[in-house]
């Protein structure tokens, strides 16, 4: 969907002069309240005490996760429960379809260290919205619209940092220092690929351009690409440097590969499970899987939990059309 600004041309540019946001928000500000949700304030200060006390913060964490079983045959996922014991660093992926200050507590209950929400108010209209922000450490954002754009949030010690090679000219692709338990590289996407300039199937695309430009840094050292890609296989044509199989090649090629198809041995374009309900938000109506989660494939042995949102808890509840990716990496 296209980006409309009805702003002045000064405005114009004094926003996108203003285009990458870093704020962070931490324990130090005296800021108090909660998030008005039973219980939510509390595991997420239990989810902070976990070094102080592992067994009784995995045993909270494992009450108040808020996922539900995976599908169970074949290609079920790893076991849900997984996702509570032993975590390390929990990665999240999730297109929050705007709003996210009415969302929050949603979020929190996933008990991320990092998270990349797509369709995310910039940094200060969160900050007069939600009561108590200071869970929050670090929160990275880009975008021209203020109530619609990507960012990456940390948790529980972790930074975030744009990196100096970020190009503001390749929309929603933000390269990210993250500086944790676990340390990497992470390229949060949004991907924009009829938008932003790009108005035809034929051409590359954001996200593939970010691939070309960012080529060092992936093969720099360990790096994630995680958020709302816009694609599949199954609208790949010929020749269209656009095509999603294309994308994933590159990626392989830098040694990353999907968490979703590693653990599930579903191919690209065949996935059993959406990450979208489209347009009438329904079971039966439009489905895709559109987000993904790619990491080194060194980590994939590292993975001790993976889920997908159910439809039930994210898009029937209203929520957003679109659910999370949630995974959990060992050291």
């Amino acid at each position: 969907m296209s980006i409309k600004s009805t702003r002045s041309q000064a405005g114009r540019i004094a926003q996108q002069q203003s285009f990458v946001h870093q704020k962070t928000w931490g324990n130090n500000e005296p800021i108090g309240g909660g998030f008005g949700v039973s219980g939510l304030s509390e595991a997420v200060v239990q989810r902070k005490r976990i070094e102080s006390n592992p067994s009784a913060a995995r045993s909270n964490t494992a009450r108040t996760c808020g996922l539900t079983p995976p599908p169970s045959g074949p290609s079920s996922f790893l076991n849900a429960s997984a996702l509570c014991e032993s975590v390390v660093m929990r990665l999240v992926a999730w297109n929050c379809g705007m709003a996210l200050h009415r969302k929050i507590d949603a979020l929190l209950s996933l008990n991320p260290d990092i998270a990349v929400v797509s369709e995310c108010a910039e940094p200060e209209r969160l900050r007069e919205r939600i009561a108590d922000h200071s869970v929050i450490d670090d929160f990275v954002w880009v975008g021209r619209n203020p109530n619609k754009g990507l960012a990456v949030l940390t948790f529980n010690g972790y930074s975030a940092r744009v990196m100096a090679a970020h190009d503001p000219g390749l929309e929603y692709v933000v390269p990210v220092e993250i500086r944790g338990g676990v340390p990497f590289t992470l390229f949060g996407v949004w991907a924009q690929n009829l938008s932003g300039g790009n108005y035809r199937k034929d051409q590359p695309g954001p996200f593939r351009l970010a691939l070309d430009r960012y080529h060092e840094l992936l093969t720099a050292g360990p790096a994630v690409v995680a958020g709302d890609l816009n694609n599949n296989v199954i609208w790949d044509r010929p020749g269209w440097p656009i095509n999603h199989a294309d994308a994933v090649e590159i990626l392989d090629k830098h040694g990353l590969a999907s968490v979703y198809h590693s653990v599930t041995g579903e191919p690209q374009g065949r996935e059993r499970t959406p990450t979208i309900y489209w347009r009438d938000r329904t079971k039966d109506g439009p489905t895709y899987h559109l987000d993904y989660i790619f990491v080194p494939t060194q980590w994939l042995d590292r993975i001790n939990g993976f889920h997908v949102g159910s439809f039930e808890d994210w898009c029937g509840s209203g929520l957003s059309d679109h659910v999370p990716l949630v995974v959990d990496i060992s050291p």
